[in-house]
């Protein structure tokens, strides 16, 4: 029922939880940093013990300096992105609004003359040629609006970054908090749940935040990783080798749509080359073969080595995920939508083999290949 009534009032549920998340946002960023951070405080924790630790252990001196080393990195890489890539991705957007605003021109003026010339006369009537007339003119004034709007469009996104630099300050103190005492916020999670649950019960959810947990670090930060390499690559090759002048906004594309499997290699490329078809119709044409070669040598070197089986799922089970994400939360669902379905996918396979042992059958995939099914009924 309650499933149901959820369904019939998805609008409705869905309104609500953006709410809630607006409220808890910095809550969110906090946790999410914090999850982002972790590995990079392990690492200087283990740095830091080879040091620090030779005679005598000093667990708070070695948090405090790997956690301070962890946030100034973090702290310095975003300073660096602020500073460098996004000033010059919005000049380039502001560049790129007049060309594309003077391509649309002359391509409805092309549309106009062909029409001219083409005597329809001879096969439309006068109405339906001031309409095809009517139709274009349309067209032009849309576009001159569209140009007009979007340099202010784009000043009220700079403005709304500028908003939500606040929360991330204090997503970033609640993240400092939550890494200084993660040990103690774990213990206390585990309590919670002990004292609530059954001892079978609290066991399961702890052992299932737990694969969450693995799962979600290993995905999210391998696609980061993966992500940022494929945008150095793309970045090299647009600057230096196809001279584009649109590199870094390229390059910032490309590497942003890679976090979504399958589908944000071809939106990026996509993206890429309608502008560098602008500039120079052959340099798009290589632009796209190299896109190809790129997410080939992603694809089969570059990812496998960096995220290996972080989800355990297979092709198609990652595109059915990407495509439900994004239907229900657009680009987070997209993002998202793998390492949720790779938690649930593996649940549903623990409890799936649980059921088979239970009827004294085998959970070997092997054994269910054959179309012999007298095997193992």
């Amino acid at each position: 029922m309650l499933f149901f009534f959820l369904l019939n009032h998805f609008d409705i549920v869905k309104a609500s939880l953006a709410n809630v998340v607006k409220i808890l946002s910095p809550f969110i960023v906090g946790c999410s940093l914090a999850f982002i951070l972790n590995p990079v405080l392990k690492y200087f924790e283990a740095a830091y013990k080879l040091i620090l630790e030779k005679k005598k252990e000093r667990p708070k001196l070695k948090r405090a300096l790997a956690l301070l080393s962890a946030v100034l990195i973090f702290v310095l890489g975003i300073g660096a992105l602020l500073l460098g890539i996004i000033p010059q991705t919005l000049s380039s957007i502001e560049s790129l609004v007049p060309i594309v605003y003077r391509w649309a021109l002359r391509l409805i003026d092309l549309l106009a003359t062909v029409l001219a010339e083409s005597h329809l006369e001879t096969f439309l009537g006068p109405d339906q040629i001031q309409q095809v007339k009517d139709a274009l003119n349309q067209a032009t004034m849309r576009i001159y609006e569209l140009a007009q709007r979007l340099i202010p469009q784009l000043i009220t996104l700079v403005f709304s970054i500028a908003t939500s630099f606040w929360n991330f300050v204090i997503g970033l103190i609640i993240a400092i908090y939550i890494l200084a005492g993660k040990e103690k916020f774990k213990g206390q999670f585990r309590k919670a749940v002990v004292s609530v649950l059954s001892e079978r019960a609290a066991g399961r959810l702890i052992r299932f935040v737990t694969l969450a947990n693995k799962i979600f670090s290993r995905y999210i930060l391998g696609q980061l990783t993966d992500a940022l390499l494929v945008g150095i690559i793309c970045f090299i090759f647009t600057f230096f080798v196809f001279k584009a002048e649109f590199a870094v906004l390229i390059a910032v594309v490309v590497a942003v749509t890679n976090i979504i499997p399958y589908f944000g290699p071809f939106m990026g490329g996509f993206f890429g080359g309608m502008i560098l078809l602008i500039q120079n119709p052959l340099k798009a044409l290589f632009f796209g073969v190299f896109i190809l070669i790129l997410q080939q040598v992603d694809g089969n070197i570059i990812s496998p080595r960096i995220l290996g089986e972080s989800t355990g799922l297979n092709g198609i089970w990652i595109i059915f995920a990407v495509t439900v994400g994004g239907g229900i939360f657009g680009m987070p669902g997209m993002i998202l939508g793998v390492p949720v379905f790779a938690v649930v996918y593996s649940v549903v396979c623990v409890l799936l083999n649980k059921r088979l042992k239970s009827k004294g059958l085998s959970d070997d995939i092997k054994q269910y290949l054959n179309e012999d099914q007298a095997k193992f009924l």
